[in-house]
C-alpha cells in the first residue's frame, strides 16, 4: 500500500496479484472516506490492509497497471483507455 496524500484528501494505491495463469499484478487506485480520522492509531488496529470498500469514498480505478501511472515531482496521474485522472500537488513529509 501506498498512501498519497494533498492538502484535502488521502489516496491509497494498491497493489493486487491476478491469481490466473499469468499472477499479473494490478493496482486500486482509491479516495480514503474521512481520512482526517484515520490515524496511526486507526491504521494499528486493522486486521487487514488494503482498506475495505466501506473505508472508501471512491475507487478511481480498479485494475491499473503499473505503466497507467504518470509520476510528477508533485503529481499523479493515471492515464488508460478507460480513465484519466491527476492528483495533484502532493504533500511531502
Amino acid at each position: 500500500m501506498l498512501y498519497i496524500e494533498t492538502s484535502r484528501q488521502r489516496y491509497e494505491l494498491a497493489r493486487f496479484v491476478d491469481s490466473g495463469a499469468t499472477y499479473k499484478q494490478m493496482y486500486r487506485l482509491a479516495v480514503v472516506r474521512d481520512a482526517h480520522m484515520k490515524d496511526n492509531q486507526f491504521f494499528a488496529g486493522l486486521k487487514q490492509l488494503p482498506l475495505s470498500v466501506e473505508h472508501l469514498e471512491q475507487v478511481i480505478c480498479e485494475d491499473l497497471d503499473w505503466r497507467d501511472l504518470l509520476w510528477g515531482a508533485q503529481t499523479l496521474g493515471v492515464k488508460n483507455s478507460r480513465v484519466s485522472y491527476l492528483i495533484e500537488p502532493l504533500r511531502n513529509f
